[in-house]
């Protein structure tokens, strides 16, 4: 396992599988990438024309890009399975704390919900004044006080 660096949230992990694309959209748009047809195109234009491409194909066309993607997906947890079967202890327990799609930010703290603050308001009707109970929320009265 090689050392994070401070741009990497996830440290790289030697002979850890490449995941597969997610959809067969995201397969189709790599594949039209990686193969230079559309690189005369600037990014935004070539993200255009793969969208314009995925349009136009068939729902057959788009079905076989799905099943590949299944495919690709099922090997992966294989891979994946005995690949961290193979990582000593110590590493595991890295990979699975990097990898939790439970795992909080450590340097943000959690605020309680809002609590409701009682305001009086002064309403100037006619010749008197009358008082009027409102209850804000606090978060409302900053947006407020701008």
């Amino acid at each position: 396992m090689r050392a994070p660096t401070a741009a990497q949230r996830k440290p790289k992990f030697e002979g850890e599988p490449k995941k597969p694309p997610v959809s067969g959209y995201q397969m189709f748009s790599q594949e039209l990438l990686t193969n230079g047809e559309l690189n005369h195109f600037s990014l935004k234009e070539r993200m255009v024309e793969i969208g314009k491409r995925w349009h136009k194909l068939s729902q057959i066309q788009k079905d076989k890009y799905k099943k590949q993607v299944e495919e690709q997906q099922g090997v992966y947890k294989v891979l994946l399975e005995a690949w961290i079967q193979g990582l000593s202890p110590q590493d595991r327990a890295v990979y699975t704390q990097f990898t939790s799609t439970k795992r909080r930010s450590s340097t943000k703290a959690r605020s309680p919900p809002p609590s409701k603050v009682c305001v009086t308001v002064k309403k100037a009707a006619s010749s008197r004044a009358t008082a009027q109970t409102l209850s804000v929320n606090k978060r409302s009265m900053a947006y407020r006080a701008k």
